[in-house]
C-alpha cells in the first residue's frame, strides 16, 4: 500500500513497522476493520498494536502508546492542549510555552486526596484488612468416617447407592467407610470484599501516576529555582527564562507552588506505600484478581453501615475512573489525531513568538499563516496538513510535528537550514532521558512545555534558515560588470573591484541605493544581475545591524571576510576562516565558552 511519508515528504511503501503520524494515506482505508479513513488521513494508533489495511497486517511501533502509560507524557499532552486552545482563541496574543500556570497548580491535594488522606489516616483500610468481613461456605465431599463433623442432607441416599463406601454390612444396617459430609470454608470473595480489593487496584494506579506528574512538576519548580542562582548560565539567556516563566505562571504562585509540590509527594509517597502493603494482605491476594465490579455500587448493608467498609463508597465515587479509560478504537484514533493537531499548533504558536521578537523582522500574522519581512526580502510561514513551511527567497524550511520521536533520524534537513526537519512533542518510549540539544548534532528534536530551552531551539534554527545565506554570500564576487558600474563603486568605495568584478563590503545609505538603481538602469544589465548587486546591498547591510536589539554595529571588513560586534548588546559576529574552511558565527562576546546550554540561541556557528 502506498503512503506519503511525511517525515521524508515522499510516496513510499507502507513498512511492517509503522511509526504512528509519519504516515498519510493516498486513498480511503479501513483501520482494523473497525475506524473508516478518509485519503489524506494520517494514519495513528487506534489502541491496538496491530494496523491491518487492506487485509495486510502490520504492528505499530513502542512509541503508539507512549501516551496512554506515562503519567510525565500525559501531563505534556494536557499542557500542549491548553496552549494551543489559549494560541487558537486568541493568536495574536500568543502565551508562553511553557507549562501553563492552571496545570502546575494542580500539584496542590484536592479534594479526593484529602478524602483519602483522612481515611488512611483514621485506618479504615487497614482495619478492613486486619478483620475483613466474610461468608461461611459450605460444600458436600465425600469424607473419611472419622473426619466427619456433619452429615450432608443426601448423606443417607448417597451411601445407599454406592456400596464402595460400606464398611461392613449387618442385620442392623451398614457400616459406613466415608460419608457425605458438609465442610465449612471461609468465603472471602463476598461482594464488599471485592470492592475492597478493585479500589485497591484503583489507588494504585491514581497514586502512581499522580505521584509521577507531582514529582517531575517539582522538578521544573527546583529547575527554575536553580536558575536564579546558576552561575554557568549567560545572564542574557537567563533573563530570557525567566520571562518565560513570569509569562506562564506569577512567581508568587510558584514559590507557593514548590512548598505545595514538596507537601503533596511527601503525601503521595506515603499514601502509595500504605497502599501497596494492603495489597500485599491476606484478604487482597484471596480475592480473585478475575473478580471485577461495576461502576455503580449495590447498596448492601455492610457497605451502609458497617464503620470500616462504609467508607469504600467514599473513595468508589471519587477514584473508580478504570471504565472511564476504556474507549472505543474510533475515539482513540480521533484523540490521537487531535493531539497531534494541538502539537502542530503549538510549533505555530512558539514559531509566531520567535519571529516576532527577532528585531531585524518585521511579522503580520493572518488566517491562513504569517508573512514576514527580512530586510528587502518577503517570506512566509503557511500551515497545512500539520506541518510548518517557512519560506523566504525560494528557499523552504518545512517542520514536521510528529507526537514520538522517530524510530530512527529520518530528517532531511541540510547544513543550509533548508529541508525537512522532524520536531517530536514526546521522546521515544525507549528513551529514558529528553536528548539535550546540541546545534551541531541537530538530528533530532524534542520540544515540549516542560522544556525550558524549546523556544531557544527554535530560535537558533529559524536564525540559521535566515542568516545563512546572508553570511555564505558576503564577500562574493559578481561579475563580470560594465566598466560605469565598476566606476561608479570605485567612486563612492562602496564595496571592492577585481578583474572587472565587484563584492560589498560596507553598509550603504539610502541615498547610494538611489543613485545605484539610476545607474543601473541606463545600463544593458539583465535583470538577474541587477537584483543579484541590490541583495548583496541588502544582505550587507543586514550583517552590520545586530540582530538581537537592531541598532548598528561597529563592523569591520577584511579581505572578503568581516567582523562585527554590537556595542550595545555586547554580542558579536562574523565570517571567520579555520583550516581552509570558511565559518559564519554569532555569538556573545563576553561568553567564553559558547556552548548552547550557557548561552542558547545567542550563539550559533555554522560552516558557510
Amino acid at each position: 500500500m502506498k503512503v506519503f511519508d511525511r517525515y521524508l515528504g515522499t510516496s513510499v511503501a507502507l513498512p511492517d513497522k509503522v511509526e504512528p503520524g509519519r504516515y498519510r494515506l493516498l486513498r480511503r482505508a479501513m483501520l482494523n476493520g473497525k475506524t473508516a479513513l478518509e485519503e489524506r488521513v494520517l494514519l495513528m494508533s487506534d489502541g491496538y498494536d496491530y494496523c491491518v489495511l487492506d487485509g495486510e497486517l502490520r504492528h505499530f511501533c513502542e512509541t503508539a502508546h507512549r501516551a496512554d502509560g506515562d503519567a510525565v507524557a500525559s501531563l505534556i499532552l494536557r499542557s500542549v492542549q491548553t496552549l494551543a486552545a489559549q494560541y487558537r482563541a486568541q493568536p495574536s496574543a500568543p502565551p508562553s510555552p511553557l507549562i501553563p500556570g492552571e496545570l502546575a497548580n494542580s500539584v496542590r491535594l484536592d479534594e479526593r486526596d484529602e478524602a483519602l488522606r483522612q481515611v488512611i489516616d483514621k485506618g479504615h483500610l487497614g482495619e478492613i484488612a486486619r478483620r475483613p468481613r466474610y461468608a461461611m461456605k459450605y460444600e458436600a465431599e465425600i469424607t473419611q468416617i472419622h473426619r466427619v463433623r456433619r452429615m450432608a442432607p443426601k448423606a443417607v441416599e448417597h451411601l445407599a447407592a454406592h456400596s464402595e463406601d460400606w464398611h461392613s454390612q449387618s442385620l442392623f444396617g451398614v457400616l459406613p467407610k466415608r460419608l457425605l459430609a458438609l465442610l465449612s470454608e471461609d468465603d472471602w470473595s463476598i461482594y464488599e470484599n471485592k470492592v475492597y480489593a478493585r479500589l485497591l487496584d484503583e489507588l494504585d494506579d491514581y497514586l502512581r501516576w499522580r505521584l509521577a506528574e507531582t514529582q517531575q512538576i517539582n522538578v521544573k519548580y527546583e529547575e527554575k529555582r536553580k536558575l536564579e542562582q546558576s552561575e554557568h548560565i549567560h545572564h542574557r539567556l537567563r533573563d530570557r527564562l525567566f520571562e518565560l516563566w513570569g509569562d506562564a505562571i506569577d512567581p508568587d504562585e510558584m514559590a507557593q507552588g514548590l512548598e505545595d509540590s514538596r507537601a503533596a509527594i511527601e503525601f503521595l509517597q506515603a499514601a502509595k506505600m500504605h497502599v501497596g502493603m494492603l495489597r500485599q494482605s491476606e484478604l487482597y491476594c484471596k480475592v480473585p484478581r478475575s473478580a471485577r465490579v461495576a461502576a455503580q455500587l449495590r447498596n448492601t448493608n455492610i457497605l451502609m453501615h458497617d464503620s470500616h467498609y462504609r467508607h469504600l463508597r467514599t473513595l468508589w465515587g471519587k477514584y473508580q475512573t478504570r471504565a472511564s479509560k476504556q474507549q472505543r478504537p474510533e475515539q482513540v484514533f480521533a484523540g490521537n489525531l487531535q493531539a497531534l493537531d494541538d502539537f502542530a499548533h503549538y510549533l505555530r504558536m512558539m514559531i509566531h513568538r520567535v519571529m516576532s521578537t527577532m528585531a531585524l523582522v518585521g511579522t503580520q500574522s493572518g488566517s491562513d499563516g504569517i508573512v514576514f519581512a527580512f530586510g528587502q526580502a518577503q517570506g512566509r510561514v503557511s500551515f497545512a496538513d500539520t506541518e510548518i513551511t517557512i519560506s523566504l527567497d525560494e528557499r523552504t524550511l518545512v517542520i514536521v510535528p510528529a507526537l514520538t520521536e522517530p524510530v530512527d533520524s529520518a530528517d532531511t534537513m541540510k547544513p543550509d537550514g533548508t529541508g525537512r526537519l522532524v520536531i517530536a512533542c514526546l521522546p521515544s518510549i525507549l528513551r529514558t532521558d529528553v536528548p539535550e540539544f546540541a546545534p551541531q548534532h541537530a538530528e533530532r528534536y524534542v520540544i515540549n512545555p516542560l522544556n525550558f530551552y524549546g523556544e531557544e531551539r527554535l530560535m537558533w534554527l529559524i536564525e540559521r534558515f535566515l542568516w545563512f545565506p546572508v553570511f555564505e554570500a558576503y564577500g562574493r564576487f559578481i561579475g563580470p560588470l560594465p566598466r560605469e558600474v565598476l566606476e561608479w563603486f570605485e567612486q563612492r568605495k562602496l564595496g571592492t573591484v577585481e578583474n572587472h568584478q565587484w563584492r560589498a563590503d560596507r553598509s550603504s545609505s539610502v541615498i547610494e541605493h538611489k543613485e545605484l538603481h539610476a545607474c543601473l538602469s541606463s545600463t544593458a544589465l539583465n535583470a538577474e544581475t541587477k537584483a543579484k548587486i541590490s541583495r548583496a546591498l541588502d544582505r550587507t547591510n543586514l550583517l552590520s545591524l545586530c540582530r538581537h536589539c537592531g541598532e548598528p554595529a561597529k563592523f569591520t571588513p577584511r579581505g572578503g571576510d568581516f567582523t562585527a560586534r554590537c556595542e550595545y548588546c555586547g554580542t558579536h559576529w562574523g565570517v571567520y576562516r579555520r583550516n581552509a574552511r570558511r565559518f559564519g558565527e554569532m555569538g556573545v562576546a563576553s561568553a567564553r565558552e559558547e556552548r548552547f546550554e550557557r548561552v542558547g540561541s545567542w550563539s550559533s556557528l555554522f560552516e558557510v
